[in-house]
């Protein structure tokens, strides 16, 4: 008797829904159809926007390393067949790329950055690192993350 109570209440809002039919919307589909399905690969795949009319690139390696102050580790993934991916100011950088003065190793639940000196920083998930001091940074207070007794 439970369920079929429980049935009929479930049920009535969506049979009401479906006889209201003067003020009916139509809902939105999961999938998308094969033709707008075409149409977004094709919008994903083409060219970005052009450089704008006498802007010339330039090489932006060095403003950027005096510009950051401060590399920050946002998260890890790790993938089977690929290379895994470190979020670095939360820009993706695969195991064994570059950023800045580093190379970045990633290991299971840290990155390491080396430095073209010989520096090893070992930085966990939500660290930063201070570029001018060397120290790194814990936004999490000490022990805050300790389990019970």
């Amino acid at each position: 008797m439970i369920r079929a109570a429980t049935l009929l209440v479930a049920l009535v809002p969506a049979w009401a829904a479906a006889q209201d039919s003067g003020t009916s919307t139509q809902l939105g589909r999961l999938f998308f159809t094969p033709a707008e399905r075409v149409a977004l690969v094709g919008m994903r795949l083409a060219p970005g926007p052009e450089p704008l009319a006498g802007v010339q690139p330039t090489d932006t390696a060095t403003p950027v390393a005096i510009a950051v102050p401060m590399l920050r580790l946002d998260g890890l993934v790790h993938r089977d067949a690929q290379p895994s991916i470190a979020f670095l100011n939360g820009r993706p950088v695969e195991d064994g790329g570059a950023i800045l003065e580093y190379r970045v190793v990633a290991g299971t639940s840290s990155v390491t950055l080396l430095g073209a000196d010989g520096q090893r920083v070992r930085l966990l998930v939500g660290q930063s690192l201070m570029r001018e001091q060397g120290r790194i940074v814990d936004p999490l207070p000490p022990h805050s993350l300790s389990s019970p007794p």
